[in-house]
């Protein structure tokens, strides 16, 4: 195990960066990272963006104590990305704020506060991402090829970029890999292109036309996201192959058009949700289609 004790951002002994740069050069695997800072609460300014390429676990004090920012300079503008995941990684206890997107592996800007790559696998629970920015995919986390789950967390006040944005103000999914999303609430979230695909909050894609992208929303709030584009200020899903399966959640965005599909994707209830727009779904009896 792994302690933090500094909160500069440097390649001195006790820091964060120091400690992932030993772990890679130790080769090390299933490392876990804890934190013993001198004082809460706490804020780690980042210089740059942290690569996790080896299995580590990021065990924070608390969302409400710790903060890795994107914001070098304490402008209240996003500077930098924060992580880039290679690997299997658990972040928890964490907050992650104002990071700025990064390149993706595809060319792409995306993925404010995290970028997930084909290698990566990424755990989140018991976080806060906030504020967070990408010009074209997610605007908090984007994941390419790789999975995604997320609990016990809070997404609120992502954006992608007004000109040039493509999906997802908080997250979007291009990807094969099984992803899930479970007693989280995202909030104030916004896809700020009106070019753009959609998905306020959540934008999936499925990445293999022969494969399915399978997403699980369950216990989950959406509240006060927005689309610019129309197409779905919670979620959409794009492309045959992508299935959006919600449970016991709450689609409340006052926008009037909370989920959206295209491309043959679908969106489909497991019963227990709640919209508050016109989202209605449709049954077959004898093949016969009921309201």
């Amino acid at each position: 195990n792994w302690l933090v004790t500094r909160g500069e951002d440097d390649t001195e002994p006790g820091s964060l960066r120091y400690v992932l740069n030993r772990i890679e050069d130790n080769r090390e695997a299933n490392a876990v990272i804890t934190f013993a800072l001198p004082s809460y609460p706490a804020l780690i300014r980042l210089t740059n963006t942290l690569v996790l390429n080896r299995n580590v676990i990021l065990k924070g004090p608390g969302a409400d104590l710790l903060s890795l920012s994107g914001d070098e300079d304490d402008n209240g503008k996003p500077d930098h990305q924060i992580l880039r995941v290679l690997a299997a990684v658990t972040l928890e206890g964490l907050t992650l704020t104002r990071g700025l997107g990064g390149q993706a592996d595809d060319g792409a800007s995306s993925g404010g506060a995290v970028y997930v790559g084909a290698t990566g696998k990424l755990l989140i629970r018991y976080c806060t991402l906030s504020d967070c920015q990408a010009a074209q995919w997610g605007g908090a986390v984007d994941v390419n090829l790789g999975s995604l789950r997320i609990e016990n967390s809070l997404l609120r006040g992502n954006t992608t970029a007004a000109v040039g944005g493509l999906g997802g103000g908080a997250v979007s999914l291009y990807t094969d890999q099984t992803c899930e999303f479970v007693n989280t609430t995202f909030s104030a979230n916004l896809q700020r292109s009106a070019a753009g695909f959609g998905g306020g909050a959540l934008y999936a894609e499925n990445s293999d036309p022969i494969a399915m992208l399978p997403v699980t929303v369950e216990h989950c709030t959406f509240a006060e996201n927005q689309d610019a584009a129309g197409g779905g200020s919670s979620i959409h899903a794009n492309v045959f192959g992508t299935l959006v399966a919600t449970r016991n959640s709450i689609f409340a965005d006052q926008r009037g058009k909370n989920l959206e599909v295209s491309g043959a994707g679908e969106i489909v209830s497991d019963g227990g949700n709640i919209s508050d727009d016109a989202t209605r779904t449709i049954l077959t009896q004898g093949g016969q289609p009921k309201d």
